[in-house]
């Protein structure tokens, strides 16, 4: 184990350290204010720690777990050591002093190791030396490495013969949460489950053996106060009072366990050799299920009942069960039955044979009917499905089981589409040794009576060697699930290789967005995520998400929420103890105010010609820039760009030979569809695809098609019964056109050309929902009716636009692309009717469509979008005529006009050719001034 013994930080830094938190938490306690200021807080510290653990710790190696652990000494007065024993097990002896875990604040020295997501950390308190009835000794997850407000939740034991357990929201006073009676030697659990979706839990634990263990109580972490995923779990020793006195510890039988398992629907069975075994001189008569689903594993057989070996696995730390090979085994209850989508098997095993053949878990019928088997075979490793009587099996052949050491043997199990088509695959230690394609084609649902650890069916084949933990699951878990498992089993046995973590998500992914968008960063296996916004790769001195809970997100800290102004990219990591860093995710954020009359909501895919990739002149990738990750691509037959297509816009060329390729998904289309392409067909041939996207050539297909030169057709399948309506007319070769579909979900769609109404149909048939795998544009799904002609833009919706909507996008695309438009917008109306006489300078309102702009002249010319726009009222001081014009998303209305009058002679126009000098007597009106009675 590494271990970082730490220097203590110097009362100096410690006193400079308080003074600054207190003046950083003067706020109060859960405003927006204070949890701003608390994030600003973190980072800072997080810094100032790490500068000060490079340059003032030292390391040493060990045998067991891999952890760094650091030693911190919290609050005013509290001093203390750390010093660390090789053996078996390891010890850890903590001295320190202070007043322990307080209600604001905690006093006390801290040893600790960084965590995230769903933890372990167990082990026991061996003895407490030099103490008072108050001294603590216990373990310790925490959000911070300063004293003062953080998160923390405390099991510990105190000399006065109690077992207490503790905690403290971020900014809230603590205090105990239940107590027991008891005290050292005592074995000490703590446990933070759930995941940042949901929210987490802790929960402490005690036991006298480190394998049967007494609950003490749980509590959630508050929906609006949740311990950030960045956090520190260790052990925490005080002496009850502050000054030079120290309470000395022993810690021993440490664990610290990470990407600990979750109880899931699809876990069928978790056995685990430091939790719930019963023994009776030493035998295991029971082995209790922590799944929850009570498959308690039996032996009411005493010649037949295994043993506990403890202190056999990870340096002493963790305890066995071992099976002599001849007689042993523990029987399961009937069940496991539904495994038709699949299964995963998980164990912990080291064989005491490197020639026998050993079964550490089955479950099946007599004659192995519809059975499921993990086996050891010698050296190599097997798993064998059954479909009823038909066996099958994936087998190992490069000896990757050792009889030395304990490994970690994982089977998967994946339905096939026909017989003879399911997958098998068999890891040692996380790496892949076999894998079987021509396995039976599923396993069926049914009843499974005869379940087993430790021998076959039919008691055939007993397990020779011991067994640690055991993972059964009703589904063939994906490479992220198992890698997460791989990552607990490394943290816990130390075994199997690091696996790498999954690249984060953000999102929404790149493409094109308006100011203020907001953007979240994930990962599926809750890891911490780093990452920057200047395009840097980033490192752990970096920002880090806080959290991905929407009600965090939402509710308590908005103004906490990252979002972008400019067009920017974004680069993020993931990091996790006993996971290699993730691969980096970038996206790029392009903002453009322009397109503020796209709606995103419901935007699945957004292809335009300024944005894709190429080799030369041909399109690679065609980037999908609403987000949703669905670039068009091809490896050959590549269509071409074509720079300066329409009004000095790019856009893509397909000759009637080439196409692209969608990915799979486009699957729920129940709100309905809308699609809007700029496009130009040039040499049409009938029936050539727009875009098809479907499962073949007539199957839940969607597709925009051109059934001839002037016409366009929109089609939709119910399974492979069509439906179609075509707009004979208003498509012209040659020319860009704006070609639209819109679609209601059930019956109904409506064709449009360059905004006007050109089909209907009432009698459409409903889209499944259901994963579309063969998406193309610019041929069918067969390879043939290929589109000759260009296209600029598409857009795709899986809901149908309202009319507004409608309206806005194709003002938007009708004025980008300069293409003539038949939408209307209403003509301005003036406020005072036209040739009104006024009797004095007088002022007019224009009003015109909502979000429409108005531009004006009062000279009778007819105004354009260079004219002046209207933001206030126009003063007419003399006879004029006032023309206006509304403008909205590109289209302009007809003019509108009105004739205003007044006396030439007191209103005269202005004229370069009036020599006469100006009259600036003032015309007051013809009406007594009234007296203001409060004045004399």
């Amino acid at each position: 184990m590494i271990l970082v013994a730490a220097l203590r930080v110097s009362s100096l830094i410690e006193d400079k350290q308080e003074t600054f938190q207190k003046k950083l938490l003067a706020p109060p306690v859960g405003s927006q204010v204070y949890q701003f200021n608390y994030s600003f807080k973190r980072i800072i510290e997080c810094f100032v720690f790490m500068l000060f653990a490079q340059l003032l710790f030292c390391a040493t190696s060990a045998s067991a777990q891999v952890v760094t652990w650091i030693q911190n000494d919290m609050g005013s007065g509290s001093t203390g050591t750390f010093s660390y024993g090789a053996g078996s097990p390891p010890t850890y002896t903590i001295a320190g002093s202070g007043l322990g875990p307080g209600f604001l604040d905690s006093t006390e020295t801290f040893v600790n190791t960084p965590a995230v997501s769903a933890c372990e950390i167990q082990g026991q308190v061996v003895s407490q030396t030099n103490t008072s009835s108050s001294a603590v000794a216990g373990l310790c997850l925490r959000s911070s490495r300063q004293s003062y407000l953080a998160a923390e939740y405390v099991i510990g034991v105190t000399p006065g013969n109690t077992i207490f357990l503790y905690r403290r929201f971020i900014g809230v006073g603590g205090g105990n949460v239940a107590t027991a009676t008891g005290s050292a030697p005592t074995y000490l659990k703590l446990r933070r489950y759930g995941d940042p979706a949901n929210g987490y839990s802790v929960e402490g634990l005690y036991s006298s053996d480190g394998i049967n263990w007494t609950s003490l109580g749980s509590f959630g972490e508050p929906n609006t106060n949740p311990m950030p995923n960045n956090f520190y779990a260790g052990f925490i020793v005080s002496s009850g009072s502050v000054g030079a006195t120290q309470s000395t510890a022993v810690f021993d039988h440490v664990s610290y366990n990470t990407a600990v398992p979750q109880v899931t629907s699809n876990l069928l069975l978790w056995l685990r050799s430091d939790a719930g075994v019963t023994t009776s001189g030493g035998a295991v008569t029971a082995w209790a299920d922590q799944s929850g689903n009570s498959n308690n594993a039996t032996q009411g057989t005493g010649a037949n009942r295994p043993t506990l070996n403890t202190g056999s696995a990870n340096s002493g730390i963790l305890s066995s069960i071992s099976f002599d090979g001849s007689s042993d085994y523990l029987s399961l209850p009937s069940g496991f039955a539904n495994l038709s989508a699949g299964a995963s098997i998980f164990a912990i095993v080291k064989p005491s044979s490197s020639s026998a053949t050993g079964v550490p878990f089955v479950c099946g019928n007599t004659s192995n009917s519809d059975a499921l088997i993990a086996k050891t075979v010698g050296t190599n490793a097997a798993m064998y499905a059954y479909n009823s009587t038909t066996a099958s099996n994936v087998t190992t052949s490069s000896n990757p089981i050792s009889t030395s050491n304990f490994q970690l043997l994982e089977t998967i199990f994946t339905p096939g589409a026909s017989a003879g088509t399911g997958v098998g695959k068999v890891y040692v230690n996380g790496a892949l040794e076999a894998t079987a394609t021509n396995l039976v084609q599923n396993l069926n649902n049914t009843t499974r009576s005869t379940n087993q650890i430790g021998a076959g069916i039919g008691l055939t084949d007993y397990f020779g060697g011991e067994i640690c933990e055991i993972l059964v699951y009703s589904s063939p878990l994906t490479d992220s699930q198992r890698h997460s498992l791989e990552s607990y089993f490394l943290s816990k046995y130390n075994v199997g290789a690091t696996p790498t973590l999954d690249a984060p998500t953000v999102t929404p992914s790149s493409g094109v967005y308006l100011p203020q968008q907001q953007y979240i960063l994930s990962q599926n296996q809750n890891a911490l995520v780093y990452y920057t916004t200047n395009g840097n790769t980033p490192t752990t001195s970096d920002l880090w998400f806080y959290n991905n809970q929407n009600y965090y997100l939402t509710v308590s800290a908005p103004e906490m929420v990252p979002r972008v102004q400019k067009s920017t990219t974004i680069k993020a990591i993931a990091k996790a103890p006993f996971f290699n860093d993730s691969p980096v995710t970038t996206v790029t954020y392009e903002i453009d105010n322009s397109t503020s009359a796209i709606p995103r909501s419901g935007l699945i895919q957004w292809l335009r010609g300024s944005n894709v990739t190429t080799s030369g002149s041909n399109v690679t990738n065609w980037n999908d820039v609403s987000g949703s990750l669905n670039d068009a691509s091809n490896g050959s037959s590549q269509p071409t760009l074509v720079s300066n297509a329409v009004n000095e816009l790019p856009a893509v060329n397909f000759s009637g030979s080439q196409f692209l390729q969608s990915p799979s998904g486009f699957s729920n289309f129940t709100s309905g569809l809308t699609a809007m392409l700029v496009a130009k067909p040039v040499s049409v041939s009938a029936g050539a695809r727009l875009f098809d996207y479907g499962n073949g050539a007539t199957s839940d297909n969607v597709m925009l098609s051109l059934p001839s030169s002037t016409g366009f057709t929109f089609s939709t399948y119910n399974s492979s019964t069509s439906s179609s309506v075509t707009a004979s007319s208003g498509v012209t070769s040659g020319n860009f056109q704006l070609l639209e579909s819109l679609y209601n979900g059930s019956n109904t769609a409506n064709l449009y050309v360059n905004g006007a109404s050109a089909a209907s149909s009432s009698s459409m048939q409903t889209l499944q929902n259901l994963t579309r795998s063969g998406n193309y544009i610019g041929q069918d799904n067969s390879g043939g009716n290929r589109f000759n002609g260009q296209i600029a833009e598409m857009l795709l919706w899986n809901r149908q636009l309202t009319a507004a909507e409608r309206a806005a996008v194709e003002g938007y695309l009708l004025s980008k692309y300069q293409m003539p438009s038949t939408n209307t917008v209403a003509t301005p109306t003036f406020s005072v009717a036209t040739s009104t006489t006024f009797s004095e300078p007088s002022q007019v309102a224009i009003a015109g469509p909502t979000g429409a702009k108005i531009y004006f002249t009062q000279d009778g010319s007819t105004p354009t979008t260079s004219s002046q726009e209207y933001t206030k009222p126009v003063f007419v001081m003399w006879t004029q005529t006032v023309k206006a014009i509304a403008v909205l998303n590109g289209v302009s209305s007809s003019v509108a006009t009105a004739n205003y009058t007044l006396n030439s002679t007191k209103w005269p126009a202005p004229s370069v050719s009036d020599t006469r000098t100006l009259d600036m007597k003032q015309q007051l009106p013809n009406v007594g001034i009234p007296h203001d009675a409060n004045q004399p």
